[in-house]
């Protein structure tokens, strides 16, 4: 045999380094950095397939509330390690259809590699999948460091979460990951979306250094099909928590979320992928969102009555100037 040559199916000793010695035509992954698999310590931080098992199992269990099921879901994606290397492993661009974003997922949470927000919230979504009575609804924040003059961005998934007890509020939560702790999963004891919202404008003050939060935009509730067809919603109304006062905030959130609201919306959307709103032109932040939320409810109004296919090919449709994409800038 010619020294080098390989006979045979090749398969690494167990004691042999990643990526040493690979037969030709062989790739390597490169994870970079602190990140690396091959260390004990990145290995014992990762969730392990047999806990994904477990969960599942645990998902799937009637007599379980719904709170605690979610409970486990949390805990499971505070298991993964933040990714702070600027490696990206799966593809987290948002402007696809769900179908597409839970293929992902799975991979996500077979992979078992560090992720980051946009990563977590594909495997909230993913693992939340077959709890049909959890409403998910995309957070997406935008804040500014004053001392550094820095935007960042950041992705949580909140969840609605029914009462056990009849005639009972529901209680919210989130999904999540981040370098800061506070910034991750909430758990499920807020009455409402709006102290949910402001229990991390809170927390992004309390963060070293200090952020203030400049918008905070609300999604659309995500399907429960597996194979929609239609891209995730994950912004649709925007407040402004640092312009616009508490009340005004809160009842642009209770609009939002009216349950005659978004029984209506939520078929168009799914039907129609995105609904054409114009772009308000308003100078003024909070005069700007005011003005996009109201054409919102008017062309829903207009989209509700005619039932056209008008905003089919609505692709576009950029809101009050964010994207609606992409993981650049993500915390």
């Amino acid at each position: 045999m010619v020294a080098g040559e390989i006979s045979g199916p090749w398969v690494p000793a167990k004691d042999q380094v990643p990526g040493a010695n690979l037969p030709p035509k062989a790739k390597v992954v490169s994870i970079g950095g602190e990140n690396a698999p091959g260390t004990p310590e990145a290995r014992k931080s990762l969730p392990k397939t047999s806990e994904l098992q477990r969960l599942k199992q645990a998902l799937t269990n009637p007599q379980s509330p719904l709170a605690a099921r979610v409970a486990l879901v949390q805990r499971f994606i505070e298991g993964f390690v933040y990714n702070r290397s600027a490696t990206r492993h799966f593809d987290t661009s948002m402007d696809r259809p769900l179908a597409a974003i839970l293929e992902t997922a799975r991979y996500i949470l077979h992979g078992m590699y560090h992720i980051r927000c946009v990563e977590a919230v594909y495997a909230g979504i993913a693992l939340t999948q077959n709890l049909r009575e959890v409403e998910r609804f995309p957070l997406r924040f935008k804040t500014h460091i004053p001392s550094q003059d820095q935007v960042c961005r950041h992705l949580v998934l909140a969840v609605r979460v029914p009462s056990p007890v009849r005639g009972a509020l529901p209680v919210w939560g989130a999904i999540g990951l981040s370098r800061e702790s506070t910034l991750m999963t909430k758990r499920c004891r807020f009455d409402s979306l709006h102290a949910l919202i402001q229990d991390y404008v809170q927390s992004y003050a309390g963060c070293e250094p200090a952020h203030t939060v400049t918008s905070v935009a609300v999604g659309l509730p995500v399907s429960h099909d597996d194979w929609s067809s239609a891209p995730v919603c994950w912004g649709y109304v925007t407040v402004h928590p640092r312009l616009q006062l508490l009340d005004e905030t809160r009842k642009t959130l209770d609009r939002h979320l009216a349950p005659d609201y978004l029984r209506t919306l939520a078929p168009l959307w799914e039907k129609y992928g995105r609904l054409r709103i114009s772009k308000p032109t308003c100078a003024h932040p909070a005069a700007r969102s005011q003005a996009a939320n109201a054409t919102r409810y008017c062309m829903l109004t207009i989209c509700t009555r005619a039932q056209t296919a008008t905003s089919a090919g609505g692709r576009g449709g950029r809101h009050d100037g964010d994207r609606p994409g992409g993981a650049s800038g993500l915390d």
